[in-house]
C-alpha cells in the first residue's frame, strides 16, 4: 500500500510505502488508514485539507460508482463499490481508477510517454494488464475494461485455459516446473521463485534462460496484439516482471518485429514501483486544480455581482 500527499502544484510533500500482509478488505482498509495517516503527518496536513483523493485499484473500475470487477488476486474487491467504501472511511469522496491506467497517466506526465500521442503500457507482475493513451487521452473503453488484455485467447479455446500464454508470476513458476526435467544441469531447484529465475538467467543458467525466452515470447504476443489493433508508437513495459529489462528486452523486440509489419518502440518504464502512485498524484493534481480554480472563479464573479 502506497500513499502520497501533493500540493496544488503537484509537488509531492510526503510518501509512505507499507508492505501488504493479508488481502482481506478489513486488513487492507486498516493498512490504508495507516498509510494515509503517516503520509498526512509527514506532510503536516490533515484530511480536512484534502481537495482530491485518488485511489488506484486492480480490476475494471465502474466510473460511476467505483465498483470493481475482475479484481484478480484481491477477491474481496470483486463487486465492491470501492468508491463508497473509501468515502465512508476517509470522509472524502474519492476518484477510483484502475492501477495500470494510473501508470499510463504517470508515463504521460513524468515518464516515457511525454510528448507521445499514442502509446500503451503493458504491466506484467503477479498478473498482466494494459492501458492505452490514444491521441493524448487515456482510453478506458465502453465499460472501463480497455486493456484487460489477459483475455486475448490466442490459440487457446475461447474462454479456456490461458496458462500457456500467460507471462505473469504464477505462470512463470509453473513453466519452470514443467521445463525443469529437461535441464538436469540447472542450479535452480524447486520450489522455484520468479526473482531467482531471472537472476539465474543473468548467469546463463540453462533452465532460467529457457524460461525467460519463453516469457519474452509471451509478452511479445500481447505487444503484437496491441500494435495490430491500435498502431501505437510506443509500448512501455512495467510491473515487477516487465521491468526485467536486461534479460527480456532484446528478445521481446525481436519477437515483436517478427510478428507485425510495423513494430512499436518498446521501452522499460523508468518510474519503478512508484508508477501507480505517481499516476494518482498527476490525476489528483489535475482534478484539484480544476476544483480550486473553479471555486475561486465562482467566488470572484459572485463578488463582482
Amino acid at each position: 500500500i502506497r500513499a502520497a500527499v501533493a500540493d496544488i502544484s503537484g509537488d509531492i510533500r510526503a510518501t509512505v510505502s507499507l508492505p501488504t500482509g493479508e488481502l482481506q478488505l478489513a486488513a487492507l482498509l486498516k493498512q490504508m488508514h495507516a498509510a494515509v495517516d503517516e503520509a498526512l503527518g509527514k506532510a503536516g496536513v490533515s484530511m480536512f485539507d484534502v481537495v482530491t483523493l485518488v485511489v488506484g485499484s486492480p480490476g475494471v473500475v465502474d466510473q460511476l460508482d467505483g465498483r470493481i470487477a475482475i479484481a484478480g488476486t484481491i477477491s474481496d474487491l470483486e463487486g465492491l463499490a470501492l468508491g463508497e467504501v473509501v468515502a465512508r472511511e476517509f470522509a472524502c469522496t474519492p476518484v477510483v481508477e484502475n492501477d495500470v491506467n494510473l501508470v499510463a497517466i504517470a508515463e504521460q506526465t513524468f515518464g516515457l510517454g511525454q510528448g507521445v500521442s499514442n502509446f500503451a503500457v503493458l504491466s506484467v507482475g503477479s498478473g498482466i494488464g494494459a492501458a492505452l493513451s490514444l491521441n493524448g487521452t487515456l482510453h478506458r473503453g465502453h465499460r472501463g475494461a480497455a486493456g484487460e488484455i489477459f483475455y486475448v485467447p490466442f490459440e487457446a479455446v475461447l474462454g479456456g485455459d490461458r496458462s500457456a500464454t500467460d507471462p505473469s508470476g504464477p505462470s512463470i513458476v509453473a513453466l519452470a516446473n514443467h521445463l525443469a526435467p529437461q535441464f538436469p544441469s540447472t542450479r535452480l531447484s524447486a520450489p522455484f521463485e520468479t526473482i531467482a529465475i531471472f537472476e539465474a538467467a543473468r548467469y546463463k543458467d540453462p533452465l532460467a534462460v529457457a524460461v525467460v525466452t519463453n516469457v519474452a515470447e509471451r509478452i511479445a504476443r500481447y505487444i503484437a496484439t496491441i500494435t495490430a489493433v491500435v498502431d501505437v508508437e510506443l509500448v512501455v513495459l512495467g510491473g515487477g516482471i516487465g521491468r526485467q529489462a536486461d534479460v527480456l528486452l532484446a528478445e521481446i523486440r525481436a519477437a515483436v518485429a517478427r510478428a507485425v509489419p510495423f513494430a512499436p518502440r518498446i521501452e522499460v518504464s523508468t518510474l519503478g514501483d512508484q508508477a501507480v502512485l505517481l499516476g494518482g498524484v498527476a490525476l489528483g493534481t489535475s482534478l484539484a486544480q480544476d476544483s480550486v480554480f473553479a471555486q475561486r472563479s465562482n467566488a470572484y464573479h459572485a463578488a463582482r455581482e
